[in-house]
């Protein structure tokens, strides 16, 4: 069975879909390249915001349970 592989994007533009970003080099360093930013049109600020927190949960939850063992 063959498998299929992607070849890297060219540039930053062919990563958002429907053609070129208007997006400058600073807002896209700080947007990133998370679809779901870009395809829910969610604010990063909130993205990240919940991004974190979900890894700083799931890290403490982590740490409490190796600490109880």
């Amino acid at each position: 069975m063959e498998r299929e592989t992607q070849s890297a994007p060219v540039d930053g533009t062919s990563l958002f879909a429907g053609g070129p970003s208007t997006l400058d080099l600073w807002e896209t360093l700080f947007r990133g390249y998370y679809p779901r930013i870009h395809d829910a049109a969610i604010p990063p600020e909130i993205w990240y915001s919940d991004y974190i927190e979900t890894y700083i949960q799931r890290d403490l939850r982590s740490l409490v349970r190796h600490r109880g063992s």
